[in-house]
């Protein structure tokens, strides 16, 4: 059986923390998730599993996982 979920790319933030960018096959929707929590990140929302953004590009680079991670600590 085939996983639901294609993992596109691992991008590491700069706070340390690294993030997953996986398309949901099924739903042709793209997922952004923390992967692992950097050592030292402060930011609330930077849990393993956290989901970041769905529908995201998946042409995702480092500063836009970054604006992304931002815009989710702020709100």
């Amino acid at each position: 059986m085939q996983s639901p979920f294609e993992l596109r790319t691992l991008t590491a933030l700069s706070c340390g923390c690294v993030v997953a960018d996986f398309h949901a096959r099924m739903m042709h929707v793209e997922l952004v998730s923390v992967e692992a929590q950097g050592p030292h990140c402060e930011l609330e929302n930077h849990r393993a599993g956290q989901v970041l953004g769905l529908g995201v590009s998946d042409e995702l680079d480092t500063h836009q996982l970054d604006m992304l991670a931002a815009t989710q600590t702020a709100a």
